[in-house]
């Protein structure tokens, strides 16, 4: 396995510190201030066979929760020369062995580390990151305890299950120095980073709205419990959400439509949108001061499920921004668009078309790439930062915001009246959503560790 990534570099460290002890002040300076700005180029002398990293100088990087988002970016990683796969998590028999089974395949051997509890995993030597993809339910939770254990941090959106949590993962990485990256890729994608800058260089003049389109939410029929599947942990993949009986669509994605252990259309997409438009504003660290939203919920009488089906939100940022979501029609037809006093742009998500008044625009805009690519960018983005310590595009104070947001819409929709935000005080002027912030994990999980 070889020592970890950490490791070598506090060797690194070391070695060049002596070699520096002949040069003067400030050819000195003058290095420790390149090494901090700018990504680590790795030394000839580190890397192994074909120019290729060794893998005792790689990052050592766990998965934690191998579902179908993991399934379908494993390959970004193990195209990564300069990171290795050294352990999966997954309370799934199934899916830890299928990840296992994959990793081990590419670097041809039997090294990848099997758990069926994160917290062993975090345990383990070697392992510097890590990939967090189990679902709203546990990817605030899991970043908690990953913070505390020393690592650094990718986590899948939605980042949390309350707003309180969201503030605890902020401020764990604060306090550990963790690196943590969003899983809000958009902010790595061509298009968008060139809408930014079209906005930020006053393009279409001050940005006065964003809209934003998701598609309908989904809606589950009351099941029959069964029996729970041989190889499957459930008390464990339950997590801290409130103890239920095991029921398949429920199980597999219908979790993301009941208010215990998720949020909805507005944290699963609509949280990535709401981070472009604080991105694109250029108002990643402060909320919202106002939001209200009215939907359509599920019927009761026909439905367990309980998240809007349908929804109509708006919000106003203190410098007269004014945001709205829409969540209706299909998959095909999501958007966003950025009114400003002299112009407009829009993206089609589906077809990643960019529509723009003055049209003149569009001849600065980027060629077109996919989705895999952006999200390759934005684990390039991770990895670089993990060696060198600096903020990546999605840091945890950004990230948490996104998720407040989105959080606080959907307080408004379920409360039905307009909701007001103290940035100073960091809370609701209402007593009831500020209650909402919270959720009681269930017995043997806590924040606190």
């Amino acid at each position: 396995m070889g020592y970890s990534f950490r490791a070598f570099m506090k060797k690194e460290i070391k070695r060049k510190s002596i070699c520096t002890e002949t040069k003067n002040r400030r050819t000195f300076l003058k290095q420790i201030l390149l090494m901090a700005a700018g990504p680590m180029i790795v030394a000839p002398s580190v890397l192994g066979k074909g120019g290729s990293v060794a893998p005792s100088e790689r990052v050592g990087v766990g998965i934690i929760g191998f579902g179908e988002r993991a399934e379908s970016v494993l390959e970004s990683f193990l195209a990564l020369p300069d990171i290795q796969l050294r352990a999966v998590c997954d309370c799934r028999q199934s899916r830890m062995l299928l990840g296992s089974e994959r990793i081990n395949r590419h670097y041809g051997n039997k090294d990848c580390i099997k758990k069926e509890d994160f917290r062993e995993l975090l345990a383990q030597p070697g392992i510097d990151a890590v990939y967090i993809a189990m679902g709203m339910r546990w990817n605030g939770m899991a970043s908690v305890y990953s913070a505390r254990a020393g690592k650094d941090i990718y986590c899948e959106t939605p980042i949390s299950l309350s707003m309180h949590e969201a503030n605890v993962v902020r401020e764990v990485c604060k306090r550990y120095g963790t690196i943590y990256q969003g899983g809000t890729w958009r902010r790595s994608s061509k298009v968008y980073q060139f809408v930014r800058r079209m906005i930020q260089e006053g393009r279409i003049g001050k940005l006065q709205k964003v809209e934003m389109q998701i598609w309908s939410g989904g809606a589950i029929v009351p099941e029959t419990p069964q029996e729970v599947p041989t190889g499957w942990n459930w008390d464990m993949w339950l997590g801290q959400a409130p103890w239920r009986d095991y029921t398949p669509a429920f199980a597999n994605g219908g979790w993301n439509y009941f208010w215990d252990t998720a949020g909805g259309m507005m944290t699963d997409i609509g949280t990535h949108y709401i981070d472009l438009m604080q991105w694109i504003a250029g108002l990643d660290y402060e909320m919202p001061i106002e939001f209200s939203g009215t939907g359509e919920l599920p019927d009761p009488r026909l439905f367990a499920s309980q998240t809007p089906l349908t929804g109509e939100w708006s919000c106003r940022y203190d410098d007269g921004l004014e945001g709205g979501m829409h969540q209706r029609d299909e998959f095909a037809k999501r958007s966003l668009s950025f009114t400003g006093e002299e112009g407009w742009i829009r993206v089609a998500e589906h077809t990643g078309e960019v529509l723009s008044a003055p049209e003149s625009l569009l001849r600065l805009r980027p060629a077109a790439e996919t989705e895999k690519e952006s999200f390759e960018a934005h684990l390039r983005d991770f990895i670089n930062c993990v060696r060198t310590r600096r903020h990546p595009v999605s840091d945890s104070i950004s990230a948490v915001n996104g998720m407040r947001t989105a959080q606080a819409w959907n307080f408004a929709l379920r409360l039905g009246r307009t909701l007001r935000w103290d940035n100073v005080g960091n809370r609701f002027k209402d007593v009831v959503a500020n209650r909402m912030m919270y959720c009681q994990p269930r017995g043997g999980w806590s924040l606190q560790g």
